[in-house]
């Protein structure tokens, strides 16, 4: 079974549209078409004037999106740490009212809280046998 080999529904591109469209594959144009593909007002139509303000470079695309990109990954660990601080602010609470019901003179607020170390890897305790 053959095909026709041009359609009104496919029309067969000319020769330089189709190289045309072959080098743009991934639906973001250069700046320099889209400037000419408004300028020819084919390919892109508005009911208002497209100013050349308006016509961004794909490298501000790709700044843009791996800025939003690291934003939602600082907002994920900001989440996070809220959700554990949320945890340990609960265990703390519970730990307070059981000092209250064992020791009844005792004021939780006023023990002083202990500062946490973390052993810095470089310096790690070595364990030497002679």
């Amino acid at each position: 079974m053959t095909e026709p080999a041009g359609s009104d529904l496919f029309p067969t591109p000319e020769p330089v549209e189709a190289d045309r469209q072959r080098d743009v594959t991934t639906g973001r144009l250069p700046s320099q078409m889209l400037r000419e593909a408004v300028a020819l007002g084919r390919e892109i139509l508005s009911p208002q004037p497209i100013g050349d303000d308006q016509i961004q470079p794909a490298s501000h695309d790709h700044g843009v999106s791996g800025l939003i990109e690291k934003r939602r990954e600082i907002a994920g660990i900001i989440d996070e740490l809220q959700r554990r601080l949320d945890r340990y602010r609960a265990d703390l609470t519970h730990i307070d009212g059981v000092l209250h019901v064992l020791a009844t003179n005792l004021d939780p607020e006023k023990i002083k809280p202990k500062r946490v170390y973390r052993r810095n890897r470089y310096f790690a305790r070595m364990n030497y046998r002679g």
